[in-house]
């Protein structure tokens, strides 16, 4: 049986139809790939790991103490979920001591951040916990005194917590597709205000295409969460 030798180099009719095919089929393979890779892609940034901080280990507290070096006596012990590290404990001046504070100075202790993973798969963004102090005399004699820089007032009350009364204000505002929920405990000690804080984040679930499967963040858990940081601080 006689063997055809195969030149590659050679141009048939053949190679001819095979290369119109491919000019023809493989612009729209690569669109077509394209596409499918920017579904899988888009689906990819919202997809969140599938470690989360769960309930129970929320519930796994641990002690933490401050004691002030410069203010003599000046103790507070606080507990914080065991996944969940303070991102800052220190003293610092600044004017953010407390959210609306029209630029009093003051002085930052703590900043405790409770990250997205804490709500996998929804609209919650983050969330904030601060504790910070000010012996402006503007600042003190304010203190107990809700300033409303935006948002609307949901309500006032006053708590005892181990031993320590509190004026308690919360809040909510909205805008850019962004909500936040905002809770400030305060109060006077030794001649200064001081304002226990924090903000929920999250954003407007319909922001983000259905297929991304997200669901409405449980603000409930969220708030019990920092509830439960801010019911454990103790001052002496």
């Amino acid at each position: 049986m006689k063997l055809h030798r195969i030149e590659w180099n050679k141009v048939t009719r053949f190679s001819k139809l095979v290369a119109l095919a491919m000019l023809v089929v493989l612009p729209f393979s690569g669109f077509g790939l394209g596409a499918w890779y920017g579904i899988v892609r888009g689906k990819t940034l919202i997809k969140e790991p599938s470690v989360s901080i769960s309930a129970a280990t929320a519930l796994q507290m641990k002690s933490e103490t401050w004691v002030d070096q410069q203010i003599p006596g000046l103790t507070f012990t606080f507990k914080t979920p065991i996944d969940i590290q303070p991102a800052e404990m220190g003293r610092s001046e600044t004017t953010d001591w407390r959210r609306d504070s029209n630029g009093t100075n003051g002085m930052s202790y703590l900043r405790i951040e409770v990250p997205k993973l804490f709500e996998p798969m929804s609209n919650f963004q983050d969330a904030e916990l601060t504790v910070g102090s000010s012996d402006d005399a503007s600042a003190v004699a304010n203190c107990l005194q809700y300033q409303q820089t935006g948002g609307g007032l949901g309500g006032v009350t006053n708590e005892t917590i181990h031993g320590t009364d509190f004026r308690v204000y919360s809040s909510s505002d909205a805008g850019a597709g962004n909500r936040y929920y905002q809770t400030s405990y305060r109060t006077i000690l030794n001649g200064s205000c001081y304002a226990i804080e924090y903000l929920i984040h999250s954003t407007a679930l319909g922001n983000y295409p259905e297929e991304f499967g997200l669901h409405e963040f449980n603000i409930e858990r969220v708030k019990a969460l920092l509830e439960g940081i801010v019911h454990s601080f103790s001052f002496r």
